[in-house]
């Protein structure tokens, strides 16, 4: 498995992942660009069409803050350099380096952290118990 291979297939499920939150109208367009995107000649165009979907299909404020961002950025990034069939060893690095932070704004908390509220939680278990 390339390099490239195994860009396009972490980037792919990310992007197949968010399809669900688009409006049923746009999920079947928007899996095809998904598809077209690893197979398809024309990877750019393909990513044209997936940022416009993201960008015109997604409710505000649904996603982590700058999340959409990196993702436009690794699109962006696996399409070119997919387009231009040559993967550059630092460009490679960049790409995963944006697909780590992409999850690192997935799966880090979305709320803010305030001691007495645990403190409370901790006082009503010990109550019950």
């Amino acid at each position: 498995l390339t390099d490239c291979r195994l860009q396009g297939l972490v980037l792919r499920r990310q992007l197949q992942s968010l399809s669900e939150l688009l409006s049923p109208g746009l999920q079947e367009s928007y899996a095809e660009s998904c598809d077209s995107l690893t197979e398809s000649q024309d990877p750019i165009a393909a990513a044209q069409e997936i940022q416009i979907a993201l960008r015109e299909g997604l409710p505000e404020n649904l996603l982590p803050e700058g999340f959409l961002d990196t993702l436009v950025t690794c699109l962006t990034q696996f399409a070119h350099n997919r387009a231009q069939d040559s993967v550059q060893l630092a460009r490679s690095g960049v790409f995963w380096v944006n697909m780590g932070l992409l999850q690192i704004q997935v799966w880090a908390p979305q709320t803010i952290f305030d001691p007495a509220v645990k403190r409370a939680y901790k006082l009503r278990y010990a109550q019950e118990e």
